[in-house]
């Protein structure tokens, strides 16, 4: 019976070392699976904070970018009313201008009258026959 327990001892002896070096491998691998996972989840964060910044870097570019062009367009529209209040003001600076031609001319013309009738009146009149 002896020699029966030795030489089943002997031929499980590298079945059993055989499942004692595979459940060591197999931990080793799950904690090589496991080392992997964090280094994959790292490098995800990472790539990941990478981009947050380049957004909000991008999105304070933007900003910035579009409050100069609404003080752009603030300045050209205050521009532009000044240029229409004083295209009013010449208007009415011509408008007033050919007003005070025209009363200037009628006066002129009244006196013009008069001295004419004046000259009229003093100069002899011609005898009709």
């Amino acid at each position: 019976m002896k020699p029966l327990i030795t030489i089943i001892t002997l031929l499980l002896l590298p079945i059993l070392a055989m499942a004692q070096f595979s459940s060591a491998q197999r931990q080793m691998n799950m904690s090589n699976n496991i080392v992997r996972q964090q280094n994959q989840m790292s490098l995800q964060i990472q790539s990941q904070q990478r981009l947050l910044a380049n957004y909000s870097n991008r999105t304070v570019t933007a900003q910035s970018n579009l409050a100069k062009e609404e003080k752009k367009i603030q300045k050209l529209s205050q521009k532009v009313e000044e240029k229409k209040a004083a295209r009013q003001t010449e208007r009415d600076r011509l408008a007033n201008l050919q007003n005070s031609n025209k009363n200037t001319n009628e006066s002129d013309i009244k006196g013009n009258q008069k001295k004419y009738l004046k000259l009229k009146i003093k100069s002899p009149q011609p005898k009709k026959n």
